[in-house]
């Protein structure tokens, strides 16, 4: 099975965090009483979006495929955002991952100096079912399962640029 990095397109323009939002981590959306506001220069539509704060900004179309194919939602929760461009104003989302899981293959994965991941290795076995989640300690690095690029791609969703992620070969016995 293969495993995809969810990412903005090289082209992305990058939106920016409204000077009126003091917040800077995913989870203080879940505290948040207003309404998130990043603001971009270009009309130009984008399913996944760029940002100064390496979030994950995703368009209500790539949110609803991935809720269609994903059967367990119980590990994250959407927060909407609204992206401001000079003539409109749209809603994105960003997801909050509550669960950590254990996918990776520590063993060929690539850690720096406390644990940071560098270059994920995912287990298929361990990753299997989930859909969506992201690496390890980090909100911003989201992987998806090749069931949830397949539903993007057939739906009309720019995926070519998505990376794969390594993953453990099968074992042979």
């Amino acid at each position: 099975m293969n495993f995809y990095y969810l990412l903005p397109p090289d082209d992305s323009v990058v939106a920016t965090i409204s000077d009126e939002c003091d917040i800077d981590f995913i989870d203080e959306l879940q505290t948040s009483a207003n309404d998130i506001l990043f603001n971009i220069n270009s009309d130009a539509n984008y399913d996944i979006l760029a940002n100064d704060l390496g979030w994950p900004l995703v368009s209500k179309r790539v949110k609803d495929v991935i809720d269609s194919v994903v059967t367990d939602k119980s590990h994250y929760i959407w927060h909407k955002v609204i992206v401001a461009s000079p003539c409109s104003r749209n809603e994105c989302y960003v997801p909050q991952f509550l669960k950590t899981h254990d996918i990776l293959d520590t063993s060929n994965s690539i850690f720096a100096e406390g644990g940071f991941v560098v270059k994920a290795c995912i287990e298929p076995a361990k990753a299997y079912g989930i859909g969506i989640f992201p690496i390890p300690g980090s909100d911003s690095r989201i992987i998806i399962s090749h069931d949830v690029n397949h539903a993007l791609r057939k739906s009309g969703i720019n995926t070519g640029h998505f990376e794969a992620v390594s993953t453990t070969p099968p074992q042979h016995h």
